[in-house]
């Protein structure tokens, strides 16, 4: 999740309070690499094991 968390901080327009599809549209179009998406998968399978 590292990769994820440096590209939220350097990008001014990352989407930090959408869901995590919005956030997979905005890493595609920024051609993001394979690891980002896996963490925003595991940050969303995180998240819903919590409810």
């Amino acid at each position: 999740m590292d990769d994820l968390a440096n590209a939220a901080r350097a990008d001014r327009t990352f989407p930090k309070d959408a869901d995590p599809e919005a956030v997979r549209a905005h890493l595609r179009k920024q051609q993001a690499d394979g690891d980002v998406f896996q963490a925003v998968d595991d940050a969303e399978a995180d998240w819903q094991s919590l409810g």
